[in-house]
């Protein structure tokens, strides 16, 4: 499976703007964005599912730029910040972590039921 994220480079950073199946599309789109001198760059990211590996790889295929201080893909996956990323889309890091997002969710729940409960009272004493 072959997919294109259309990149726009925003606030110091590489953001996904879009993801589609159609190569030229993707290509006209950030050509687009570009010419609308929004962005300062845009770049279109080529993801093949590697089914040897279970993950995919990612290629450039079309990037440009109004100015020349914007970092390659390569420059980004060596940062740190990009490194933390890849951290936190690992989910063996986040492995040990269920007993947090159990309580999360019923907290969640608890706070929506006394919601429902406090709106109820309204309604039975103001007629709301």
């Amino acid at each position: 499976m072959i997919s294109y994220e259309v990149h726009k480079f925003s606030n110091r950073r590489w953001q996904i703007a879009w993801i589609t199946d159609d190569r030229r599309l993707a290509i006209f789109d950030a050509k687009r964005m570009i010419g609308r001198r929004r962005y300062l760059a845009v770049r279109v990211v080529e993801e093949k599912f590697d089914h040897a590996t279970g993950g995919y790889q990612a290629t450039t295929v079309f990037q440009r730029s109004r100015v020349s201080e914007v970092p390659s893909y390569a420059e980004m996956k060596r940062s740190a910040r990009f490194q933390a990323k890849e951290d936190y889309d690992d989910p063996d890091a986040w492995s040990g972590s269920w007993p947090v997002n159990a309580i999360n969710i019923v907290g969640a729940m608890a706070a929506g039921a006394a919601g429902l409960a406090a709106l109820q009272w309204l309604k039975s004493h103001f007629g709301m």
